[in-house]
């Protein structure tokens, strides 16, 4: 079981992104809280994944036990705490494919609650300053936060076989580490963990 400690003082997020390009200080937290409830989510089913596994691809099911597992729901945490510390850019925020799809992951969940009127942050989004549209523009994060889609290939059944690195189809869509086995592996531009 992946364990994490974890602070119950809320990051200064109204510092951390009061000048940020894209993110707004309301929505840091509340993909902060997104990364907090999908990590803890999977942490309490990691003995049993079975209803969860839908969010991942079929190629990662079998894989979804043990250690990737840990390293997975690990995922969740790294995001958070980069987060928490205002470590936000497309090259900063994920720094390998497992990363990348538990990220698809927080910004659906965060969506999810904004739609749904939900604000898991105890009064704490009010108080944030509000840069209007910025608060709630989930698609304008899955552009800049994430590298790419590459890994929701893998849930297109018309593209069996791209998580092969020699296979054709792979080659042609410019594709990397996309076999479960290969999910935890760094970027070549990701920066280290410190």
């Amino acid at each position: 079981m992946a364990d994490v400690e974890r602070s119950e003082d809320a990051p200064r997020f109204d510092e951390a992104y009061r000048e940020h390009p894209y993110v707004s200080p309301r929505m840091a937290l509340q993909l902060w809280a997104g990364a907090q409830f999908c990590g803890d989510t999977w942490r309490l089913n990691d003995r049993d994944v079975e209803p969860l596994l839908h969010e991942l691809p079929p190629i990662a099911h079998r894989w979804a036990t043990g250690a990737w597992l840990d390293r997975f729901i690990r995922s969740f945490a790294l995001i958070e705490e980069r987060l928490a510390a205002g470590d936000v850019s497309e090259f900063s925020l994920t720094r390998c494919t497992g990363e990348e799809m538990a990220l698809h992951l927080v910004i659906d969940h965060a969506e999810a609650d904004f739609e749904s009127g939900i604000d898991s942050s105890g009064g704490e989004l009010d108080r944030l300053p509000s840069r209007g549209e910025a608060d709630h523009d989930f698609d304008l994060m899955r552009d800049v936060l994430l590298r790419d889609v590459d890994v929701l290939m893998l849930f297109d059944m018309s593209m069996d076989g791209i998580e092969d690195p020699e296979s054709e189809l792979a080659r042609i869509e410019g594709t990397a580490n996309l076999h479960p086995d290969q999910w935890f592996l760094p970027f070549d531009d990701a920066p280290e963990d410190e």
